[in-house]
């Protein structure tokens, strides 16, 4: 009886084949993961305009930074106060969300992620979505 082996021929076909796929899955894998970014982005984009409209109905104005979401500022009487948020707002990638009061478009107030490439520009994540 004779033993027959895998030639060489056979062995790199199948690393070829196991590179292959270790390929697609490490592509999947890392594109699941800037999607979940992208998403937690905005849902904490969303969340902080939820606490800037909270501000304005206690009291009576919008904030003029998100430290004052944390922070009393110097216009709100000190009885009463009870921060928003228990940190500055940060977005997926570890940066601080922008406030501008005004905001955009007629907007009284835009809540802004710079998303991915941390500069402005027209991937920006904004609570307003006239401006995505």
């Amino acid at each position: 009886m004779k033993r027959r082996g895998l030639t060489l021929i056979e062995i790199m076909v199948v690393i070829v084949i196991l590179g292959i796929l270790a390929t697609v899955i490490a592509v999947k894998v890392v594109g699941d993961g800037e999607t979940a970014k992208l998403r937690t982005s905005e849902f904490a984009v969303k969340d902080v305009a939820g606490d800037v409209e909270r501000f304005k109905f206690q009291h009576q104005r919008y904030p003029e930074l998100l430290e004052h979401l944390v922070f009393r500022p110097d216009y709100v009487p000190a009885e009463g106060w009870q921060p928003f948020r228990s940190e500055i707002p940060q977005d997926a990638w570890g940066r601080r969300l922008l406030l501008s009061v005004p905001g955009t478009d007629g907007f009284p107030f835009d809540v802004v992620s710079l998303g991915e490439d941390g500069v402005p520009s027209a991937d920006d994540l904004c609570s307003h979505a006239s401006r995505r």
